[in-house]
């Protein structure tokens, strides 16, 4: 499996990363086969979101995996976090509340990555700037950093969160498959 360093960091993540959403409806040994054959088979990055499964899937990765510490440092978790039933919840309380639902979830004290799961033009990003460096600071940290922060220059989307000493991610942005194909063929002249 090739490996790629996540931007601004050291880490070496496997080039295919595993989406955990549907593994709610597995059976745990079924749960467990599936995600020891992406181990085995070089896949390290493992997906996950608070509302896969009403928070089931996150539950049935960590029983189906029952992680010692040393393999838990061999692999790069993610979730994400901030859609709530009918609307998105970027409130810090909300955010606090879903990581600590997480952790307890995925059983770790930590994970490599949290998203804030979809766009949100209302979000006010000095309060989510803000979550980062509270989870940061807790003990039993939520977000760990590998490496120290990249110095890069804000975004725009950043920009009002500068004073905050965590990169932000603000979203994950889904793009339909034929959307791909309509922006491929743009890009090569055929529309």
């Amino acid at each position: 499996m090739n490996t790629l360093p996540l931007p601004g960091t050291d880490v070496p993540t496997s080039a295919i990363v595993m989406g955990c959403m549907r593994i709610a409806k597995l059976p745990r040994k079924d749960a467990s086969r599936l995600l020891r054959t992406a181990l085995d088979n070089g896949i390290n990055f493992f997906d996950h979101a608070d509302i896969y499964g009403a928070g089931k899937s996150e539950s049935v990765f960590s029983e189906a995996l029952d992680l010692r510490p040393s393999e838990r440092e061999t692999i790069y978790i993610q979730t994400k976090c901030g859609i709530r039933k009918g609307f998105y919840d970027f409130s810090k309380a909300h955010i606090l509340r879903s990581v600590d639902a997480s952790l307890k979830r995925l059983k770790t004290e930590y994970v490599d990555t949290l998203l804030l799961h979809r766009p949100d033009t209302l979000m006010e990003p000095q309060e989510v700037a803000g979550n980062a460096d509270t989870l940061e600071g807790q003990e039993g940290t939520l977000l760990r950093r590998r490496q120290p922060p990249r110095s890069d220059p804000p975004s725009a989307e950043t920009s009002e969160a500068k004073d905050h000493d965590q990169p932000i991610c603000p979203v994950q942005y889904h793009q339909h498959r034929d959307d791909r194909r309509r922006t491929e063929r743009q890009h090569a002249g055929q529309y």
